[in-house]
């Protein structure tokens, strides 16, 4: 993060998931504070004003209520929230490793898995000729994902 986006970062939502935590280990803001080693009013004005810690406090605080941090600090550009999952950011870091074909492997594997989720969740039509499409569609996406697999286990197979 850049000095700009570090201030212009809204620290509200950590404040709160701290407050929540040392609520929900029944522990009074005066205690918090003595273990954190800072002052009542700053762990106040950290919970419910948003106010930017310093690093040190911020990691004794996610350390001393068990917090991840990851889920603040991370963006997410697909999906447009704040939450970036440790799996993606794991997924992505992967991805950078792959050669071409691998990562035509992977994209066709999700593209598999985005299609047969679609089928799923789309409403059935009461035309037959539709159902019939859905149908097709269906054993199409089926027969992707299986295809995958496979490329999956012969992935693992070559990685071990």
């Amino acid at each position: 993060m850049s000095v700009e986006q570090i201030v212009k970062f809204n620290f509200r939502p950590i404040g709160k998931a701290i407050k929540d935590a040392r609520n929900k280990q029944g522990m009074s803001r005066e205690h918090a504070a003595y273990i954190v080693g800072i002052s009542e009013e700053y762990l106040k004005r950290l919970e419910n004003g948003g106010r930017v810690p310093r690093l040190a406090v911020f990691f004794k605080l996610i350390e001393t209520f068990n917090l991840s941090a990851d889920k603040f600090i991370y963006y997410d550009n697909y999906t447009g929230h704040t939450i970036k999952s440790p799996a993606r950011r794991k997924t992505e870091t992967m991805v950078h490793t792959l050669s071409e074909r691998q990562l035509d492997n992977v994209y066709s594997y999700i593209s598999a898995l985005r299609k047969y989720d679609a089928i799923k969740e789309e409403p059935k039509e009461p035309e037959k000729e539709i159902e019939e499409v859905d149908e097709v569609n269906e054993a199409e996406a089926a027969e992707e994902i299986e295809a995958a697999e496979d490329i999956k286990i012969v992935g693992e197979k070559v990685i071990r």
